[in-house]
């Protein structure tokens, strides 16, 4: 029987982010319930709708699972940070708490907003069935349990997925990146314009998009990071890539996914 690892992240973009990391350990990307570890099945809904409010146009809530013969991982979106402590508690339960994993870990961002360690106090303070460690980017082993939190870009700095897939992106495809974003300058002085991208994040999130365009028209930025090379081992100089590598690494108990860099 595998080891089971329960990550939660905070939206769709960040389940394909880590499932980069996860695919280039063997792990695959599973998507039938008769292929996944029957430890996962109460995580998989069995009606439809499967939200409260009855609304089938509303995202069903399901994890992504990647597995090999030796691990099961399930990734799963909360779908926004303030839901993330009731959605972590409720997922918990169903899984009849802590014990059948090896490890649980949670993938956070700032979004500009706030401090990362004022998130990671207020997820200590409000998940109180889970002893995360105090300190970000730590994996501590809890009863057999290797338990972590990242913060992204890189656990010190404002950000979020964005800030690292555009230092990515200037890392693997420095000449687009840099065509992309004298485009969006360009935008940003149009009157007509400039208030679609008025703040940081959506600025980071139009660069982004107008670079996937190139790959392919019409392509969404969390396909783009599956099928593209913003996370690859082109990209492994940039610090942040280095840093949560690192932490799955040691959270899954796992090699490097990408080859070390030769200086």
């Amino acid at each position: 029987m595998p080891k089971h690892a329960y990550l939660v992240v905070e939206g769709q973009h960040d389940i394909a982010f880590v499932g980069r990391f996860l695919k280039t350990q063997g792990l695959s990307f599973r998507n039938k319930k008769g292929s996944v570890s029957d430890y996962w099945h109460n995580l998989i809904p069995t009606k439809f709708p499967s939200n409260e409010e009855g609304d089938f146009h509303k995202r069903v809530s399901v994890p992504t699972f990647y597995e090999n013969d030796e691990l099961s991982v399930a990734v799963q979106s909360c779908d926004g940070l303030s839901k993330l402590p009731s959605f972590l508690i409720d997922s918990l339960s169903t899984l009849e708490g802590l014990s059948g994993l090896s490890a649980l870990g949670v993938l956070l961002d700032t979004d500009n907003a706030e401090e990362p360690e004022r998130r990671h106090e207020q997820l200590r303070a409000t998940v109180e069935t889970v002893k995360f460690p105090a300190t970000l980017g730590l994996v501590e082993v809890l009863a057999g349990i290797r338990i972590g939190v990242f913060s992204l870009p890189n656990n010190r700095d404002l950000g979020s997925l964005d800030t690292v897939l555009l230092e990515c992106g200037n890392a693997v495809y420095p000449t687009l990146h840099a065509r992309a974003v004298r485009y969006i300058d360009e935008v940003k002085s149009d009157p007509d314009f400039a208030r679609y991208i008025a703040n940081g994040s959506d600025e980071n999130k139009a660069l982004i998009a107008t670079m996937t365009s190139v790959f392919r028209p019409g392509k969404g930025n969390a396909v783009s990071i599956q099928d593209n090379e913003w996370v690859s081992a082109k990209s492994r100089g940039v610090e942040s890539v280095r840093l949560f590598e690192s932490f799955l690494s040691t959270l899954l108990e796992i090699p490097l996914s990408f080859p070390p860099i030769q200086f």
